[in-house]
């Protein structure tokens, strides 16, 4: 699935969903018996769900396939730098250095990708009611 930058945020459930259902062998909700399911949760202590989340998340990423593994991950990414898109940029200073980065950000050639229609038409109108400089004595 190809994100939209100016929806994105609305796009992250689908594209969980997508990547989650390409996995052919694991089995779908309708192949699970969910009366099992609800007496083994029911059966589990509360105080003990971190210890069953994180051993449940360790054994289910052991499962997924390498790719799909990495979709998740970007999608995490993606949605967690669009709650803090201040980090982004140092995160990758430490992550991948500084020239790296650099060179990463320069090779998007920023200043070549349109502005978004909306986001342009909104620039125009502030222009449009901004306060002419011009003296008209």
């Amino acid at each position: 699935m190809k994100l939209n930058p100016e929806t994105m945020e609305d796009q992250l459930h689908a594209a969980y969903d997508e990547v989650l259902n390409q996995q052919e062998e694991i089995p779908q909700p309708a192949d699970v018996d969910m009366d099992l399911v609800l007496k083994v949760c029911d059966m589990v202590p509360r105080h003990t769900w971190p210890a069953v989340l994180e051993a449940a998340v360790a054994n289910i990423v052991d499962e997924l396939p390498m790719e799909t593994m990495f979709r998740m991950c970007e999608l995490y990414l993606i949605d967690y730098y669009l709650q803090n898109p201040m980090e982004i940029i140092p995160d990758m200073f430490r992550i991948k250095g500084e020239e790296s980065t650099l060179y990463i950000l320069d090779s998007l050639q920023l200043d070549k990708i349109p502005v978004p229609k909306a986001k342009r038409e909104a620039e125009e109108q502030l222009n449009d009611n901004a306060p002419s400089s011009i003296d008209p004595e």
